[in-house]
């Protein structure tokens, strides 16, 4: 196998560092739905568990160096007729640890006074740290 050493890439108007890219872009992203549960778009994500309402791992093709990576998620925002509601997906670290090779996710929707756990139709999941 031959290896290729480059230390800027240049696309004739802008030239970039390889360790921007290595070291600063996305490993993996996805986007899912748990309401079915599948994976619908992704990027070194090779499957979801659904682990119970609201809680699902995403698993990587290509792992990270540690489970300190960063995770960035996103899911739809609730109405129910004239009530809105908050909603938010992120780490589910407290209750499912992550590995280097899955990441834990939670997605959860309420209002002042309560907190409900629910299977977002439309979640969407970036992974920021060092693959292994």
């Amino acid at each position: 196998m031959s290896t290729l050493e480059v230390s800027n890439l240049n696309d004739g108007t802008t030239t970039v560092a390889t360790t921007f890219v290595t070291n600063g872009a996305i490993k993996a992203r996805c986007v899912y739905a748990l309401n079915t549960p599948a994976l619908t778009g992704s990027f070194n994500c090779s499957s979801l568990t659904d682990r119970a309402t609201g809680r699902a791992s995403v698993n990587l093709t290509s792992a990270m160096s540690n489970a300190t990576y960063s995770l960035l998620a996103t899911n739809l925002y609730v109405t129910s007729g004239s009530t809105e509601y908050w909603s938010c997906a992120c780490d589910d670290n407290s209750n499912t640890a992550q590995t280097t090779s899955a990441a834990s996710v939670v997605t959860t929707y309420g209002d002042q006074n309560e907190e409900h756990f629910w299977d977002s139709p439309r979640v969407n999941v970036s992974i920021v740290g060092d693959l292994a």
